[in-house]
């Protein structure tokens, strides 16, 4: 839902439609990404659990279901980072949106280009930024990157040290210390409400995309 319709028409023209049945190994961990391998998936229909080898003991599980996205896009180190089966404990067939590795290096220039766009305006219209010049603003913005976080999901703790500054694009965040809750709106940064505890904990109330 965050993406905006440019960017959903440059997948829509990569993506592949691909049926696959119960228990099928889609790639394995270590296994190289080569430019034809199948790298990055949303599932349509069905599930698929990914299934990461932390330590000699630790296997990580995740479920992915129907509208979620899965797999590796582009990586230095050429290989998959977790293991990929489709529906093992299922009956019926998966229908996956299939995307190859030299597709999506085809369009990830363009996609880039119109998200340093996307940053470039949504730093112009913030005070903080409006005395820049255009150049400071480009520079700025080649070090921003977008994420977007679920509900619930924790942005930093109380007492870890920052290690960068985040501006709300989208939705809101809840900034907690102790028993007081602070909220932000779309435009202002954590340092904003809290120059003076700068030790809050900060966690997402909905979807969001910060900078």
């Amino acid at each position: 839902d965050s993406l905006s319709d440019w960017v959903l028409q440059c997948y829509a023209r990569i993506l592949r439609l691909k049926l696959v049945k119960p228990n099928v190994l889609l790639y394995a961990q270590g296994k190289s990404l080569l430019d034809d391998s199948d790298v990055w998936f949303v599932v349509l229909h069905g599930s698929v659990d990914t299934r990461k080898k932390k330590s000699m003991s630790e296997i990580e599980t995740k479920t992915v279901a129907v509208g979620e996205c899965f797999g590796d896009r582009q990586k230095d180190d050429l290989v998959f980072s977790h293991t990929a089966v489709v529906n093992p404990l299922g009956f019926g067939s998966t229908w996956l949106a299939a995307c190859r590795r030299k597709d999506y290096a085809s369009i990830e220039p363009l996609i880039k280009a119109h998200e340093d766009r996307e940053k470039m305006d949504f730093c112009c219209r913030l005070p903080l930024f409006r005395k820049m010049s255009v150049q400071d603003l480009q520079e700025i913005v080649t070090h921003m990157t977008m994420q977007e976080y679920a509900r619930g999901d924790v942005i930093f703790l109380q007492n870890t040290e920052p290690t960068t500054v985040c501006f709300v694009m989208e939705g809101t965040v809840e900034m907690v210390k102790d028993l007081s809750t602070h909220h932000l709106a779309p435009g202002h940064h954590p340092t904003d409400r809290c120059a003076d505890h700068p030790t809050d904990s900060v966690r997402v109330r909905r979807s969001i995309v910060d900078v």
